[in-house]
């Protein structure tokens, strides 16, 4: 049984013109880490750096690919855990952003669709790591298998570590009011959902083993604001 809630927004369009909604500066608005519309405390970004620096035991080796990586929040905060960064996103805007406001010495920031990376795209070689935050609620299911299809091709060896994936069997308890669903419904008929995709749990776990990852579904702890109705994923692909 599938219960996941597929997204049907533009969100090409939506990221694309970020600029025209948003400052330059507003980092955290930038890329929606906001809660009530304000920016996430400080301290929920360095829970979610600590979440993927310690599952994906990130040391001085290892190139970690930092998928759907926005304006480099995330991003230059896990730099110095890395022998060097690729951030890869397809918003334009949000990547100049990131080279003028997250640039470091071991870093890149390519203006490239997530499942569009090829070999060529890692001058320090090819990826050991890959992460993605809060990304997968962007991605339908045929995004999501050519994605893990263009991860393969990469190469190598690799470990996933995906953060904030809407949870399908927890959307009561976001949309916790009659209101709150009556907007949900209408939003999503509308084609301008505000979280995108919902997936179930056991659907995202057939997905990724069927690319031929071993998955474990992590839940975040309590300290998570956002662990109430979102889940992580830990992925191993091997040759």
């Amino acid at each position: 049984m599938n219960d996941t809630i597929e997204t049907n927004r533009d969100w090409l369009s939506h990221w694309a013109n970020v600029g025209e909604r948003i400052g330059r500066d507003e980092l955290f608005r930038q890329v929606e880490r906001t809660i009530g519309g304000k920016p996430e405390p400080e301290d929920q970004i360095d829970l979610v750096v600590a979440a993927i620096t310690q599952r994906l035991s990130l040391n001085g080796e290892d190139i970690l690919l930092d998928l759907c990586c926005g304006n480099g929040l995330i991003t230059g905060r896990l730099a110095p855990a890395c022998r060097g960064v690729v951030g890869a996103d397809y918003s334009l805007e949000l990547i100049e952003v990131a080279r003028g406001r997250s640039a470091q010495a071991n870093t890149i920031y390519l203006h490239r669709a997530a499942n569009e990376l090829q070999p060529g795209d890692f001058p320090m070689g090819p990826p050991t790591k890959v992460c993605m935050n809060a990304g997968l609620q962007y991605f339908t299911e045929a995004m999501t298998e050519r994605l893990l299809g263009a991860l393969r091709d990469l190469g190598n060896e690799l470990t996933l570590y995906i953060t904030d994936v809407p949870d399908a069997g927890k959307l009561g308890a976001f949309y916790n009011t009659a209101e709150r669903k009556a907007e949900f419904e209408r939003r999503r008929s509308a084609g301008t959902e505000a979280v995108g995709t919902w997936w179930d749990r056991d659907h995202i776990t057939r997905l990724f083993e069927t690319g031929g990852y071993a998955v474990t579904i992590v839940d975040p702890g309590p300290t998570r604001l956002t662990a109430h109705y979102r889940f992580d994923i830990l992925a191993q692909l091997a040759r």
